[in-house]
């Protein structure tokens, strides 16, 4: 499929570095920057909410949405989730985790084989390489074109990584945003 890429980030410390992050360049998006184009004197731009959209702006997002088909690009995706960082329905951060591109590493050991333990050995870099590839192969089978259910899929896949390395705490946030905008999402298809 290749929706997806890791990167190596370098050595910090005694750590080696990767990303996992979509296989294109995501639009740059300014939270609100559609709203203070249109915004009249002293009208706020803070967050908004779906209910606040015009009819027109919705249906304009219902056909970005290929009107709920499930035939959509993953970049197709991003730029949907940019134009709500726009409109300043979501947040930048929101949309990195809706995109699947902030989405917690799981403890390397969960993803090797036992006969891969024994054909790396003890060599701890072989063993986060395998699971890399391993974990960018999950991603990439995630993304089937349907972002409801690539939603669901992500956030049982952080959940997942979370319980398995131990940082339930962390993983709230990243939760709570994919519901938000599995919300958003609904409220606009229906």
């Amino acid at each position: 499929m290749g929706y997806y890429e890791c990167i190596y980030q370098g050595i910090s410390g005694n750590a080696h570095a990767w990303l996992i992050v979509p296989a294109f360049t995501p639009r740059k998006a300014e939270f609100g920057s559609m709203l203070k184009k249109t915004a009249a004197d002293g009208e706020s731009t803070d967050k908004q909410d779906v209910k606040e959209l015009s009819e027109e702006t919705k249906a304009e997002l219902r056909e970005k949405l290929h009107n709920g088909r499930g035939d959509m690009t993953l970049q197709e995706w991003d730029d949907f989730l940019a134009d709500l960082v726009e409109l300043a329905i979501i947040t930048n951060t929101e949309r990195s985790y809706a995109n699947g591109s902030m989405s917690g590493v799981p403890k390397t050991s969960d993803y090797v084989s036992p006969e891969d333990r024994r054909r790396f050995g003890p060599n701890p870099m072989l063993w986060m390489e395998n699971g890399l590839t391993f974990q960018k192969k999950q991603k990439d089978d995630m993304w089937t074109g349907d972002p409801l259910k690539f939603l669901n899929k992500l956030d049982v896949y952080t959940l997942r990584n979370a319980a398995s390395s131990g940082t339930m705490d962390i993983a709230v946030s990243e939760r709570e945003a994919m519901r938000r905008v599995t919300q958003i999402l609904q409220e606009i298809l229906w």
